[in-house]
């Protein structure tokens, strides 16, 4: 069986190893000073605060798009280390869980080893409403610092890729595909997936 497939897909992060240079604001310094007088005349202090603040640009990493030969931004949705075929993988178990469609994660390990997606590298048509998040990843070690990273977000986007797989597959394979918005997908797994021409 052979399914050619469109996906909608939302919220999806870069990275895959891929950055860029990106410049952030940072606060060295922030002080606020009170300075009081009193008017003799009067006798009433006034008080007049004042805020001072130091910032500097730093230059980091966003995690971001692979491109292709255009520029157009592509992605590792093929092949068995692809997004698509660890998301299915995900729905199979999800499914095993909530309506015992897989017997056993030894089923859903068999049934993926015969499913080939392609191509390896899908190109993301249609992107719009990009931005750039920040997103806060605890250090391993006894004081669990936070250190900021950064990631190029497409907002919306679609792709198309091929699904091969037996026969026997075909009733299974349509309820992991039915569930794939519900199922976090990409990278940070913030992202939604959905085909859209089943």
């Amino acid at each position: 069986m052979e399914l050619n497939l469109e996906l909608k897909l939302k919220t999806i992060y870069g990275g895959d190893g891929i950055k860029r240079p990106y410049q952030v604001e940072e606060v060295k310094l922030s002080r606020t000073k009170t300075r009081t007088r009193t008017t003799e005349a009067l006798g009433i202090p006034s008080a007049r605060e004042t805020t001072e603040e130091e910032k500097e640009l730093k230059d980091d990493a966003c995690f971001t798009f692979k491109q292709d030969e255009d520029g157009t931004s592509i992605l590792r949705l093929g092949g068995v280390h692809g997004k698509t075929w660890g998301h299915l993988k995900e729905c199979a178990q999800t499914l095993k869980d909530s309506k015992g469609l897989f017997g056993s994660f030894a089923e859903i390990e068999r049934f993926m080893r015969t499913t080939r997606i392609s191509p390896i590298y899908v190109r993301l048509e249609n992107a719009n409403g990009g931005f750039v998040d920040q997103i806060f990843q605890m250090m391993a070690g006894r004081k669990s610092t936070g250190v900021p990273q950064y990631f190029d977000v497409i907002g919306e986007c679609k792709a198309n890729i091929t699904i091969v797989c037996p026969d026997t597959h075909k009733t299974k394979l349509m309820e992991m595909l039915k569930i794939m918005p519900s199922v976090p997908f990409g990278n940070k797994r913030r992202g939604i997936a959905e085909v859209i021409n089943l």
